[in-house]
């Protein structure tokens, strides 16, 4: 069977699901009209269907046209997540498959990455983190899935990263109503029965972002999805927050920032052939804005000492070193030197006190290199020392210093 996908809308995926549920074809080939980009959560949503049909049914539901889509053949075959494959693969636009043991993998990856090619404003590497944890955990934890899959992109125009966490599993709104009437739940019976009964299905996940109102007892806070929206609110980044029959937005760059969508008609929705039990497609997708600073402290009204940069610590120094024979291969370019300012940037943003690029086994570094160390000695103003440096990389460094002050 051949399915022709006109638009991106949730609409248009809940209609493909519904062809592919109702044929009796092995093999299904969906093909992305032109024009409009496919971004992160739409290419999560193509992958977790596929796969869905793939290990479910054995079915060989695949996107025909990949390469119309960044890092589409991850699409058709996602990045099974493990100690090796996580090295082999972009950390941007590739849609990985995890599993609540590899998590730590993708949030590593993903620093790894920011560290060297951004710089977030204070606070933000720490919300980053800890929302993207909160984000994959809600797989297992309310979603009941075997298996999530997230992919991240950086728009450089606007400075946001995008991340896009999706899983086929319970859904928001069922997940919750198994808290209706329970003891220890933090679900109002009232307000969820009456947005069910009008099927306001968007407005019960709006309910769900409430703080704790997800909450199960001793085994879940219901602090994750509170966490992440509130912080990309104070952020001015944006979500949509999809599951089922229902989505919730918050985009202030549209004429009604808030909004919900029901979605009844046409939710994702896979039915067991075998028996009654029905799944939902849910996605979790969010923008951070780089240059905007975001406390997680204050938002979970807590004091918080960031440690997401310990593993340049050093216990002796008291302070946080980049030992550069790790990055000897960045030090004869001036790419390299933003490379590393990067992550200088990051590390004082995060809440160092100060930073030593320990020189030890480098030889000699580039002139454009060192004016881009110096630039950011310059913007963080002593809070960049060095050591272990030889005569010959002291007298460069000194040079784009002298240099520097001419302009």
């Amino acid at each position: 069977m051949e399915i022709y996908m006109e638009s991106k809308r949730m609409k248009e995926f809940g209609r493909i699901v519904k062809r592919i549920e109702s044929s009796d074809d092995s093999s299904v080939e969906i093909t992305i009209a032109k024009g409009a980009p496919v971004f992160q959560d739409r290419a999560t949503w193509l992958a977790a269907i596929s796969d869905y049909y793939k290990s479910e049914f054995g079915l060989d539901v695949i996107l025909a046209n990949p390469e119309a889509v960044k890092m589409g053949a991850s699409i058709n075959n996602p990045v099974v997540v493990n100690d090796i494959s996580i090295k082999m693969h972009s950390s941007l636009y590739t849609v990985f498959k995890y599993t609540e043991e590899n998590i730590s993998l993708i949030v590593d990856k993903y620093k790894n990455w920011i560290m060297s090619n951004i710089v977030l404003e204070e606070g933000l590497l720490q919300t980053f983190a800890w929302s993207l944890y909160e984000v994959m955990d809600n797989v297992f934890q309310h979603s009941g899935a075997d298996y999530g899959y997230v992919s991240m992109q950086y728009h450089v125009s606007s400075k946001r990263l995008n991340i896009a966490v999706t899983d086929i599993g319970k859904g928001i709104i069922r997940s919750m109503s198994e808290g209706v009437g329970v003891a220890d739940s933090k679900v109002d019976s009232g307000i969820f029965m009456d947005y069910f009964s009008k099927g306001e299905y968007g407005k019960i996940i709006k309910y769900a972002v409430n703080k704790g109102v997800t909450s199960k007892g001793n085994r879940n806070k219901g602090m994750g999805l509170y966490g992440l929206t509130e912080s990309v609110r104070r952020n001015g980044g944006t979500f949509m927050i999809d599951s089922g029959k229902g989505a919730y937005e918050n985009n202030k760059a549209k004429d009604e920032p808030i909004d919900t969508y029901n979605f009844g008609k046409s939710p994702i929705e896979f039915k067991n052939r075998d028996n009654d039990d029905v799944k939902y497609l849910t996605c979790v997708n969010w923008s951070l804005d780089v240059s905007k600073p975001v406390r997680m402290s204050s938002i979970l009204n807590i004091d918080y000492i960031s440690d997401e940069t310990d593993e340049y610590y050093d216990e002796d120094l008291q302070g946080h070193v980049i030992h550069m024979h790790q990055y000897a291969a960045n030090v004869a370019t001036r790419n390299g030197g933003t490379k590393i300012s990067n992550i200088i940037g990051n590390l004082v943003n995060d809440g160092a006190e100060y930073v030593v690029l320990d020189f030890e086994s480098i030889d000699v570094i580039s002139s454009s290199f060192a004016d881009e160390i110096i630039k950011a000695e310059i913007l963080y103003h002593r809070k960049i020392f060095f050591m272990n440096q030889n005569d010959d990389i002291d007298l460069v460094l000194k040079y784009a210093r002298n240099d520097r002050k001419k302009i």
